[in-house]
């Protein structure tokens, strides 16, 4: 399942070829490439053009861009577009799509996740892509989607903050993982051509890395060396949250 990424200028060139680095290594089921036939310049200029007088985006005008950059670089509508930028949604959503097309904000993250938006932009990639097949229509998508926050890729994130859940646990609950599985039998998404495995198979570890951490974590207070209730930012200084009393409070507890 391949992806093409438009990006403005604004979206620094050498965080995006990191993005893409990034987002096609371990993500080995999707392919994520850099749009072509349409220059950074020239959606720029789209972007720009369609942009009200406080730099912002509507909507519809994200969805009329991605129908132009579409039609000029002789696309079909079932290949994937993604306009990259840091021009904002009128309604300061991260994410919006809509079938194959879709707008992510490539600014602000430093507010919610502490850090730079290669990792969160490639999660967003990544479950964007994998939600547009979970469903067969955008209706029954939005509908679906989790509006309290529980850390499932199909949390809505009405509130920004909760993008920080949705990424710390970068997971699907249990309805969506058997939604996704489901589609995958009935050949509604992609798996890439299953085969069956063998010596030199490889395999995502995905969830299971969090009981090795919370082992790892258990030896060192049997040894003494840290304590459950300890701050988390005693041992990381420039530990971080959206929330400063959230950051200064936060315990080693609290992050398994």
């Amino acid at each position: 399942m391949t992806t093409h990424i438009y990006r403005t200028t604004d979206v620094d060139p050498a965080q995006f070829e990191a993005l893409l680095e990034g987002a096609n290594g371990p993500l080995r089921h999707l392919q994520f490439l850099e749009g072509g036939h349409v220059s950074v310049q020239a959606v720029t200029d789209l972007v720009r053009s369609a942009s009200d007088a406080h730099g912002e985006l509507a909507r519809e005008d994200m969805f009329a861009i991605l129908h132009r950059i579409r039609k000029q670089a002789d696309l079909p509508e079932s290949a994937i577009l993604v306009l990259l930028t840091r021009t904002r949604h009128d309604g300061n959503w991260f994410s919006i799509g809509e079938m194959n097309n879709h707008y992510i904000h490539a600014d602000d993250w430093k507010l919610f996740t502490d850090t730079s938006f290669e990792l969160p932009v490639t999660f967003l990639l990544a479950s964007n892509t994998i939600m547009r097949g979970m469903y067969d229509s955008m209706e029954e998508l939005a509908y679906r989607m989790h509006k309290a926050a529980r850390g499932c890729i199909m949390d809505q994130c009405a509130e920004k903050q909760d993008i920080s859940l949705k990424m710390r646990t970068a997971d699907a609950c249990p309805e969506c993982m058997a939604r996704i599985k489901s589609r995958i039998r009935d050949g509604k998404l992609d798996a890439n051509g299953t085969q069956a495995a063998n010596p030199e198979s490889l395999y995502a570890v995905a969830s299971n890395t969090k009981a090795f951490t919370s082992a790892a974590l258990a030896q060192l207070v049997d040894a003494g060396k840290l304590d459950w209730n300890d701050r988390v930012q005693d041992y990381l200084p420039d530990f971080e949250l959206y929330d400063p009393y959230v950051t200064s409070e936060l315990r080693i507890a609290d992050l398994l």
